[in-house]
């Protein structure tokens, strides 16, 4: 059994697409495969990977499939969320062909060997992209030095900016002039690394407006 498995370890992982995965889950179930992705929506140690040719207008859902990473991973969420990587993981296609409500990931283990692309958050597939809208003015200016105490010494003279969502949830966030988050989920649970700003939502609490 220990010399199987040893043996197992030792075999080359076959190049395919994720086009050929979903094309023929069967053929490839069980193997060590090496193929290029974009991941999108992770959280923690999974996230989903699409085409590297997908894009907002052109998602192809169908294609992008549940990649859960190895433990020896860094911490993956946000350093490689819209990135475009080459990795090897165990293909399991069980969660192609029934519901799994637990691990869904049918890339199991994958390593990265190559992050080829950084992308911005405005450029992700498939997190819901509720907008953000300018709000007052005034709610910048209440807690600037509040959110200014909380970033980096080398960005606390960036531009502040107060953007409210449809359901009236308020953000402050800190950026380059000019360069601010388009969506909630940009602006919160789905940044980039590339994204220049620094995010945080505020309460109206007590007769004045703070931090959460």
């Amino acid at each position: 059994m220990i010399a199987a498995l040893v043996l197992a370890a030792q075999v080359a992982p076959v190049t395919v697409t994720l086009e050929q995965l979903v094309a023929a889950p069967d053929k490839y179930a069980g193997a060590q495969v090496r193929l290029a992705g974009q991941v999108d929506a992770c959280w923690g140690m999974m996230c989903a990977v699409c085409p590297t040719e997908a894009t907002p207008a052109t998602v192809k859902r169908d294609q992008c499939l549940a990649i859960g990473f190895a433990r020896d991973q860094p911490s993956l969420d946000r350093p490689i969320r819209y990135s475009d990587i080459i990795f090897t993981a165990s293909f399991d296609p069980t969660c192609l062909r029934e519901a799994c409500l637990d691990n869904g990931a049918v890339l199991r283990g994958a390593v990265i060997e190559t992050v080829m692309r950084r992308r911005p958050s405005a450029q992700g597939l498939l997190w819901n992209h509720e907008p953000l809208y300018p709000a007052s003015p005034l709610i910048a200016k209440a807690v600037h030095a509040q959110l200014r105490a909380d970033l980096p010494a080398d960005r606390r003279s960036q531009a502040v900016q107060a953007f409210v969502t449809a359901d009236k949830t308020y953000f402050v966030c800190a950026s380059k002039p000019g360069v601010w988050p388009t969506s909630w989920s940009a602006a919160t649970i789905a940044e980039s690394d590339v994204d220049p700003w620094r995010c945080r939502r505020v309460t109206w609490l007590g007769g004045r407006w703070l931090l959460d």
